[in-house]
């Protein structure tokens, strides 16, 4: 209910959406063939922007290929990554060395020959680049920049808010025609998102329901989502539901000081992390131990819970913390 997951490219997705102006704006530059970056802060729409912008082109007969880069460590995955996704729409033939040979950190240029494989793409063809980080980025559109530049392919690229900075580097820079921000939404975007999630999904949510969430001010899409989730859940009015988050907030800020409720900020964002996430260390500039210690106050304290996440391979299950509902904080 209320599901705060992305949404895809596919018509009942499409249903549910409701775009913000910048992402809005997004969909239109790439539309009109400007190589465009789109950067947020994590749970601020930027993955369902792709996506829906990815159907729309697609039902406007657009050839258009959607890749994530979250698990390229490097420019040669990257490219893998982006030569595999244009494969599967089609657009080139894959070819196994060539793969192999971008893996193999001992030619730098390996890379070069998957992206001029590129130039079979269709006329006015788009790429959908999702999850870049920084270094990846830099590389993969500063150093390859000229080689991209040859095949006449559209790049609508998003980076989170941390992440960005690699991109606006030179010479990445300088191959983004337009950057978009993804803004908080106002108040007309946050009802206008709530009424049509609520009305696809059959959930309960009361037009005065709604209207306190939309003047609740979340600060992202998924904070909106959460907080309605625990408005249709609980039954309680959505500014009891806002009381109960500034109390946990306050009972961070109590166990740990202004470090908690830093860490209570990022995870409202994040939702669970572990203490070695690297997202989460990298916003808050913190070390492992100090992560650890500061999660250790909290959970004490009854601000979050933790759990053992178990891997399918080898190692040791990966201890995960989630906030408590602020529901559990109104009383």
């Amino acid at each position: 209910m209320l599901s705060g997951r992305p949404l895809y490219a596919n018509r009942a997705d499409a249903e549910m959406y409701a775009a913000t102006a910048s992402q809005a704006l997004f969909a239109t530059a790439v539309g009109g063939g400007r190589n465009t970056l789109l950067v947020g802060p994590p749970g601020s729409g930027k993955t369902s922007a792709l996506h829906m912008t990815e159907f729309e082109l697609r039902e406007s007969d657009r050839p258009v290929a959607y890749v994530s880069l979250a698990p390229a460590e490097d420019v040669g995955h990257a490219t893998v990554a982006i030569y595999r996704a244009a494969a599967a729409r089609g657009w080139l033939e894959a070819d196994d060395d060539l793969v192999d040979a971008a893996l193999r950190p001992e030619d730098p240029y390996a890379p070069n020959a998957l992206i001029r494989q590129l130039a079979s793409a269709p006329a006015e063809a788009v790429v959908l680049v999702d999850d870049v980080r920084s270094e990846v980025g830099h590389g993969l559109f500063g150093r390859l920049r000229d080689e991209l530049w040859q095949y006449g392919l559209v790049w609508g690229v998003a980076a989170d808010s941390s992440e960005a900075h690699g991109l606006r580097r030179p010479p990445a820079d300088a191959f983004f025609e337009q950057v978009v921000y993804l803004e908080s939404p106002d108040a007309g975007e946050r009802r206008a998102l709530l009424r049509r999630r609520a009305a696809w999904e059959g959930i309960p949510l009361t037009d005065a329901a709604i209207d306190a969430l939309a003047e609740y001010g979340a600060a992202s899409l998924r904070d909106l989502l959460s907080a309605a989730r625990q408005v249709s859940v609980s039954g309680l009015q959505p500014e009891t539901v806002a009381i109960g988050t500034e109390r946990r907030r306050q009972r961070a800020e109590e166990a740990g000081g202004r470090p908690a409720a830093m860490l209570i900020s990022e995870m409202e964002h994040l939702g669970p992390v572990s203490a070695g996430d690297e997202q989460l260390l990298d916003a808050l500039g913190w070390t492992r131990p100090r992560a650890v210690d500061l999660l250790n106050q909290l959970e004490a304290a009854g601000v979050v819970r933790s759990h053992l996440e178990r891997r399918d391979g080898p190692g040791r299950p990966r201890k995960l913390y989630e906030l408590r509902p602020a529901t559990e904080f109104v009383a």
